[in-house]
């Protein structure tokens, strides 16, 4: 299609650099979620998930970009949207699961306090999650009301 305005993300080729971008972040986010021994990173990439899939973030994550590491997906089941295999979100939550259990936070000067921050981000990627996941449905199940060839009205899916 090319270019559609003068403004800078107004064009194809900004639109693919800017998608290129996306999928770095998420594979970084990805890399600090599942190494081993990177707590820190782990916390610190649980937040950036967060923080770029919300509307107005500088970088935002959609939800291909949170899905990038899938080579073959099942097939959603009928009227399911959400992908059978995981996502960042699942692989967050899970890696919060475990620092929460483990004996990590107790390295810090205040445990408690360290276990009630991994336990906010958590319940906050889980409220999150849904939220994309309903938006993705009705996105899906939207249905458009069309005018076929014999002039009848009837419905397809957007």
């Amino acid at each position: 299609m090319g270019a559609w305005g003068y403004k800078p993300f107004e064009n194809d080729s900004a639109l693919d650099w800017l998608g290129a971008i996306e999928r770095a972040v998420a594979v970084e986010i990805h890399k600090a979620l599942t190494h081993v021994d990177a707590n820190h990173e782990a916390l610190a990439a649980a937040k950036l998930l967060l923080e770029c899939t919300v509307a107005d973030a500088r970088i935002c994550l959609n939800y291909e970009a949170m899905n990038w590491y899938t080579r073959k997906p099942r097939a959603p089941k009928r009227g399911q949207i959400r992908p059978a295999t995981k996502s960042l979100f699942d692989i967050a939550i899970a890696k919060l699961d475990g620092l929460y259990k483990s004996a990590w936070p107790d390295e810090w000067d205040t445990p408690a306090e360290a276990r009630k921050v991994i336990g906010s981000l958590r319940r906050a990627l889980a409220r999150r999650q849904r939220l994309l996941i309903r938006t993705e449905e009705r996105r899906a199940t939207r249905v458009k009301v069309i005018r076929g060839a014999s002039g009848k009205r009837r419905k397809k899916a957007a």
